[in-house]
Formats: C-alpha cells, sequence, structure tokens
C-alpha cells in the first residue's frame, strides 16, 4: 500500500511540475482567512453565509470528509453561534449559520488547524476575524455576470519556462472581489462533477482548450454568488466568444480584471500582441473596441496576473499530508 502511494503522490507531482511556475514556488504563504467577510468588513447581511479558501487557512477536509480543524463564529461578547462547515467549490468551504445573525452586531470567526500539525499548518495559533452586520438580509440576487474572455497564444519563437504560463489558454476576466462560480463544459455538455466546477474572486487563467486533455473544455457558465450563498442567473461564453491573441517578444503575460495584460500593456493596445479573431464584444462595445482600446484606460506596470501555482501547491500540500496520514495508520495497523 505504501507503494502505492507513493506511486500516486509522483504522478501528482509530475502534474503539477508540467504546469506553469510551480517549479518556482518553494513556500507555502503564511496561513490567511481569504474570503468573505474580510477582517474588520461592515454592513454583513444577517443572512450571510461566509465562504474562505482552505488551502489559504489550512484548513481541510481529509480522505474521510472530516474537517481537519475547527471553525467557530461567536458574538463579541463571546455567544457561540452554531455553524454547519461544508466543502463548497475547489479549495473553499462555506460556513452556514443555524439561524440568522442578528443586526447591527459584531462577530469574531475563528479558524484552528488539526490538532495534527504538519509543515503547511501555523506555529502561532489560530486565525480570526471580526465583522459586523447590517440592518438585515440579502435584498435581491446579484445578475447575470458579464465578463471579458480572452484567448492567448505564444508565437512559436517565445522562449517559456516551467515559472511562465501555458503555452495557451484563456483568461476569465471577473471583477475583483465579486464571487463568481464557473461550469466548464467539453463537447458532451456540462459535467455535474465538482471536479470542473470553480469559483472565482478575481480574473483567472486557464488552459481551455485542456492541454493534454482527450476532451478539452468549449464553454464556461458564469453565476454570480450572492453574500447568503445563493446565485444569480447564469452566462455562457464558448470558444468562439473569446478574442483570440498572438503573443510574441516575451513571456511576461497576467490576467487582470481588465483582460490579458503583456510587459505591462493591455494586450487590446499592445504591439507586443496580435489580434487573431475579435470574438463576441461586451455588452456596450463594438468590434473596433475590442481591437483598438479599452474600458479600462490603460493598465501600470504593477499589474500582476493571479498566480496559478497557488492552487496547484495547495493540491500538494493536501496530498501530502494525506499520505503522511495514511501511512501513520498503516504503522499503526502493523504495530
Amino acid at each position: 500500500m505504501q507503494q502505492r502511494l507513493l506511486v500516486g503522490l509522483v504522478g501528482l507531482g509530475f502534474w503539477v511540475s508540467a504546469s506553469p511556475a510551480e517549479a518556482c514556488t518553494t513556500l507555502a504563504p503564511p496561513p490567511a482567512l481569504h474570503g468573505y467577510p474580510e477582517d474588520g468588513a461592515s454592513e454583513v447581511p444577517t443572512d450571510v453565509v461566509p465562504i474562505y479558501n482552505v488551502y489559504d487557512a489550512r484548513i481541510y477536509f481529509d480522505d474521510l470528509g472530516e474537517l481537519a480543524g475547527t471553525l467557530s463564529l461567536r458574538t463579541a461578547e463571546g455567544q457561540e453561534v452554531a455553524v454547519t462547515v461544508q466543502p463548497s467549490h475547489n479549495w473553499w468551504l462555506e460556513i452556514s449559520p443555524a439561524a440568522a445573525l442578528q443586526p447591527h452586531t459584531r462577530y469574531v470567526l475563528e479558524a484552528r488547524p488539526s490538532p495534527n500539525r504538519d509543515e503547511y499548518t501555523s506555529e502561532e495559533g489560530p486565525l480570526s476575524l471580526a465583522f459586523t452586520t447590517g440592518a438585515g438580509p440579502v435584498s435581491e440576487l446579484p445578475s447575470a455576470p458579464v465578463a471579458r474572455v480572452q484567448e492567448w497564444q505564444f508565437r512559436k519563437d517565445v522562449s517559456l519556462s516551467t515559472c511562465d504560463w501555458y503555452n495557451e489558454g484563456t483568461c476569465i476576466a471577473v471583477p475583483s472581489g465579486q464571487f463568481v462560480e464557473a461550469r466548464y463544459s467539453n463537447n458532451e455538455g456540462f459535467s455535474p462533477s465538482p471536479v470542473h466546477v470553480y469559483l472565482y474572486n478575481e480574473a483567472s487563467a486557464i488552459n481551455f482548450h485542456g492541454g493534454s486533455r482527450d476532451e478539452p473544455f468549449v464553454c464556461v457558465q458564469l453565476r454570480n454568488r450572492a453574500l447568503n450563498g445563493q446565485y444569480g442567473e447564469p452566462t455562457t461564453y464558448c470558444d468562439e466568444d473569446a478574442a483570440k491573441f498572438e503573443i510574441t517578444h516575451s513571456a511576461s503575460l497576467g490576467c487582470t480584471a481588465q483582460g490579458l495584460v503583456h510587459e505591462g500593456e493591455l494586450v487590446t493596445t499592445s504591439r507586443t500582441a496580435k489580434l487573431l479573431s475579435t470574438g463576441t464584444p461586451l455588452p456596450g462595445e463594438s468590434t473596433t473596441d475590442v481591437v483598438a482600446s479599452s474600458t479600462s484606460g490603460g493598465c501600470t506596470l504593477g499589474a500582476q496576473a493571479p498566480q496559478p501555482p497557488a492552487l496547484l501547491w495547495g493540491a500538494v500540500a493536501a496530498a501530502v499530508s494525506l499520505l503522511r496520514r495514511r501511512l501513520s495508520r498503516l504503522a499503526q495497523n502493523q504495530g
């Protein structure tokens, strides 16, 4: 059994090493509660369903489906609030209070890593944040999302390393801070499998055509998530809707809320990006807008792409933790 587990982990490592920039990541960032509500948030709806990134918080669901760690919610005065914690999308968890929170009340959320600490958990004690509710619940569901979907492919003479993006891919540009569910489909339609359902709260890049996948994605369905965990109407974007660009000169590429950025400039205005097809313009835009300008008015050199290695590093962390637990159980059984 030990050999099979090691082979499985090596296989995962090969997949990760074949993906962009993973070889450049050596240390995981410090644990933090990234999601909503943020620390110090105010006017939080009383029917809020908090959501956080499990990798960032180092709070995982183990191989038995149990929470490896604890999450608690209480008022500032110390009154405990009954909650249910369950996995949401890939690398996210939701915290559902048993009843609506009190209006205009300060709450404290605390996360504690599993007692079986490893190198991926914090030795500095629990993570915590505080937020204050508003007058009442969410008043209405969010509208259908509008996203800028752009595909890129690097020209063959552009040198790529393991620290760079894929040779080709798709930037899903959504507004920063808005949680957007993304459900991908292949030629057979949208998969019911949660493996193909993601949650973004910033622009994200994916190898839309699949690379080595036998069944590449052809469409993505986006839905805005309300703060109470409900979803609005979907918007679907398919391959033909995406503007396509050939990237030249260098591999300095980013995916931002305004779209693809190459060498600090939006690809719609960059001289190092060649437009191959315009796709479907956003509402209020024309084909000329896609070619010649951007609604953002430009982007600075400081614009950085969301780092795709973060999720992959989280996958390695979870796999290593799983391997350790199973090997420990094996040793106990043999003893």
